[in-house]
């Protein structure tokens, strides 16, 4: 079986956000990627907030994933900081406290030892999730090596290649790799020259500019410049897949003017296209 859904947005986060994220995303998904990190302040659990979430969640029937602050890193110079090891423990252990099944934590450099030893340890699967500055194969390789869980980015990876103006090998490259969990969402890669990026500014045609634009836009499957047609049916799928789709898109790209009726559209739209991807249908 496969657990699909979207992100609870970490800098976003309020229960209120959460309570109205989950009452529209009710049996229209089955899971959700939640910032673990919110609930850690000082290095302490607020636990006050955490049982708000607790309590609140236990009504829905959702599978969670859990995502670390974005500082952390699985694979480090140091492996025995106190500083690090306590906050990979404190991220660690909220993820547990919410049942998590996977913990998705970012990898920025390579090299260096884990954090922490799978064989010491029990709980979500930590899956190491490939950032905009590594070679995602490689970093596949280095998770194998040390038996750890890998998260394909798909947008990051992406955007690793453009980099290299390499934009056709992510679609020879990453269907070699055999993720555990999966990120997906589009965005803009192919910058045009400063030239013609500014003869769009000065013609007052933003649009046309921000489609130029290179970086990580978290924006619905549909648009960007990745061909999820293209690339899925090469694609190895886990058992969970996560929608990181920025909520304030779907308030630029989707028609209406009422902004709940604009996320819920955008929601949807994205939830029938990855349902299609899935069984093959684009």
């Amino acid at each position: 079986m496969i657990y699909y859904g979207f992100d609870v947005e970490g800098s976003k986060f309020s229960m209120d956000y959460v309570k109205q994220k989950f009452e529209c995303l009710h049996k229209k998904v089955n899971l959700l990627e939640i910032p673990v990190y919110v609930f850690i302040k000082n290095f302490k659990i607020d636990k006050e907030l955490l049982k708000e979430f607790l309590d609140f969640s236990q009504s829905f029937d959702f599978k969670f994933t859990a995502h670390a602050e974005d500082s952390l890193e699985f694979f480090v110079s140091d492996p025995k900081s106190k500083y690090e090891v306590k906050k990979m423990n404190l991220n660690l252990k909220v993820a547990e406290s919410i049942e998590a099944i996977k913990l998705v934590v970012h990898q920025k450099f390579l090299g260096g030892k884990p954090i922490i030893e799978k064989k010491r340890r029990q709980g979500p699967e930590i899956v190491v999730e490939n950032t905009p500055s590594l070679n995602p194969v490689h970093l596949y390789q280095y998770c194998q090596y040390y038996n750890v869980g890998f998260t394909l980015d798909v947008p990051h990876a992406f955007l690793y290649y453009a980099e290299k103006n390499e934009f056709a090998l992510p679609y020879e490259e990453l269907p070699n790799i055999k993720a555990d969990h999966l990120h997906l969402s589009n965005t803009y890669f192919k910058t045009p020259s400063m030239l013609e990026y500014a003869r769009c500014i000065l013609k007052g045609d933003f649009r046309s500019a921000f489609v130029k634009l290179r970086g990580d836009f978290h924006l619905p499957l549909p648009y960007g410049h990745i061909d999820y047609k293209k690339l899925f049916p090469k694609l190895k799928i886990p058992d969970t897949i996560i929608m990181e789709i920025s909520t304030s898109n779907y308030l630029l790209m989707m028609r209406g003017k009422n902004p709940e009726a604009k996320i819920t559209k955008g929601y949807s739209e994205d939830i029938k296209y990855l349902k299609k991807l899935l069984k093959g249908k684009l």
